[in-house]
């Protein structure tokens, strides 16, 4: 929240442009770096293999993992776009283009844009 903070101040100071994403099914998209296994589902069990469980291939809501794994994909996502990691809060990332640049802030499943270019904000979020 500091950093948020941090942000929106020279945002309204220098008019800067800000924008919100929040990203749905969040924890749906990292991928596991461990085999972890699940019973069935009720209602979902294959008659006459009750016994049975279930491989988990990506992360779902609950995990302990999930938040990890979600944070780790969209670290490896956004570096490759060009943006560098602060060394002072790990969920901030920034990137300058000649004279324009861009803040990102990863909250949970929200993040916060901000920057001098609505365009290159609409770039990122595509």
């Amino acid at each position: 929240m500091i950093s948020i903070r941090f942000l929106l101040s020279p945002a309204t100071t220098f008019d800067l442009e800000v924008e919100k994403i929040d990203v749905r099914t969040t924890f749906l998209h990292g991928d596991l770096s461990k085999e972890i296994y699940m019973k069935q589902l009720e209602g979902f069990s294959v008659k006459g293999k009750k016994e049975l469980v279930c491989k988990l291939k990506k992360s779902l809501y609950g995990l302990k993992q999930s938040p990890r794994m979600w944070y780790q994909k969209f670290d490896t996502y956004i570096q490759g776009l060009g943006f560098v990691r602060s060394n002072a809060d790990h969920c901030v990332y920034y990137k300058h283009v000649g004279n324009d640049f861009i803040y990102v802030v990863l909250y949970v499943d929200d993040m916060l844009l901000v920057g001098n270019n609505m365009d290159v904000i609409k770039e990122v979020k595509m």
